[in-house]
């Protein structure tokens, strides 16, 4: 079976100039959950987000990704909070940068 993942992984793999590093909880949730993040359970949220930011520190990659504009969100404001260098950009945007 494939993921959709998976799917993201092979064609990001596709972009010249793209070079994929895995992270550690890659494929778990980044705590936001669309509303849920942010009403009853922002405190597990925000420890759920802490856990996603640490492990793409960990990677030392310049760059985050997700199809998931929620997880998107989420990784940005973690990352900017933690004062990291790491940039977001949603695969498109990889894509569009790549072929025009």
């Amino acid at each position: 079976m494939t993921t959709t993942t998976n799917y993201t992984r092979q064609l990001l793999k596709m972009i010249p100039g793209v070079e994929v590093v895995e992270m550690k909880l890659a494929d778990e949730c980044c705590g936001l959950g669309g509303p849920w993040g942010l009403t009853n359970h922002y405190d597990l949220s925000v420890k759920m987000r802490k856990d996603k930011i640490n492990s793409i520190v960990e990677t030392e990659a310049d760059l985050a990704t997700s199809w998931c504009f929620g997880c998107m969100i989420q990784m940005r404001d973690g990352l900017q909070q933690e004062k990291s260098a790491i940039k977001t950009k949603h695969p498109l945007e990889l894509l569009g940068e790549a072929y025009g």
